[in-house]
């Protein structure tokens, strides 16, 4: 536990105590990072503890697999970033696999890779690795050997059950979100389909109507009552479906992990391939929620709709 291993460099002891030492700086740097990008607190990370587990993985990748180039800053730099951005690739695509969302995503930045990579995080990752490997980690590893071994067992014992709790309940937050974010989907499409229903009857029994008034009064009578039907029952679909939605949208908000999910990954959206066009649009949608307007942006939507069906079968009459 405390001899170092020959293959490694390091002890197994050393590398656990260099994980959650990591794990911490990480996501220290990450959210004084945001927090100036963003201009107010951003937590980051998957799980709810000040901990980024990719950094406390990276820096043991890292240490053990570039021991004999360590002080060599130019080797260190070129191959760490490599190393670094070959593994951020491999999250990413782990993560969209489990729960069906991309949770970052570098489209904006040039030579991105599917928004997964780019070539300035792989620069910023040698950076952080030539910084952490020749000025920061070398003084971590000698304070973890003065620290009495009993005591490192205890907090690398209690770190461990909290970091499992965590993910835990990290995972099923995820898998929840992605389930909230399908239900608000379909909705979403139901409402917009109910939206078009009303408008193609407004349009057509409008147009109707006013045809027939030039013909007898009885006939526009009759598309009169078809249109209060019509229009009664797109009302009523509609008021059902508004209902539905609160409901989901109380199940969303109540849910502490779920919105600390969606803050902490600004640039989260859903697998394109499982809400194709909506997605982006659907996820902005939530934020607005988590503001307190949880319907504004919906009925733009339905109203836009529901104007562009009446102007369509005006133009086509």
């Amino acid at each position: 536990m405390f001899d170092t291993v020959p293959a490694l460099g390091l002890s197994p002891y050393e590398m656990m105590m260099l994980f959650v030492i990591w794990s911490f700086l990480g996501w220290a740097m990450e959210v004084c990072v945001h927090t100036l990008k963003m201009g107010e607190y951003s937590d980051r990370g998957f799980l709810a503890m000040p901990l980024c587990p990719i950094y406390g993985f990276g820096a043991n990748i890292i240490t053990v697999l570039l021991r004999d180039v360590l002080d060599d800053p130019l080797p260190l730099f070129v191959v760490s970033a490599l190393i670094c951005t070959a593994f951020e690739l491999m999250v990413g695509l782990l993560l969209k696999k489990v729960f069906h969302n991309q949770w970052w995503d570098y489209s904006d930045e040039p030579f991105n890779f599917h928004g997964y990579i780019c070539l300035k995080v792989t620069l910023e990752w040698g950076f952080v690795c030539l910084i952490g490997e020749t000025f920061i980690i070398p003084p971590i590893l000698k304070a973890v050997n003065l620290i009495p071994h009993p005591v490192g067992i205890i907090f690398l014992c209690i770190a461990a059950v909290l970091i499992l709790i965590d993910t835990a309940v990290s995972f099923a937050a995820a898998k929840r979100l992605t389930l909230h974010i399908r239900q608000f989907a379909e909705l979403n499409s139901k409402m917009y389909d109910s939206a078009e229903k009303l408008g193609s009857a407004l349009g057509t029994a409008a147009l109707d109507t006013s045809a027939a008034v030039h013909e007898n009064m009885a006939a526009a009578q009759v598309q009169a009552d078809n249109l209060s039907a019509d229009i009664k029952e797109s009302v009523s679909d509609a008021k059902r479906l508004i209902g539905m939605r609160y409901d989901a949208y109380m199940a969303f908000t109540a849910d502490k992990a779920e919105r600390r999910l969606l803050r902490a990954f600004p640039h989260m959206h859903p697998d394109k391939e499982i809400l194709p066009e909506s997605g982006t649009d659907l996820i902005a949608e939530l934020r607005e929620m988590l503001r307190g307007n949880w319907i504004n942006p919906l009925m733009e939507g339905i109203r836009e709709k529901l104007d562009m069906n009446i102007n369509e079968l005006i133009e086509k009459k």
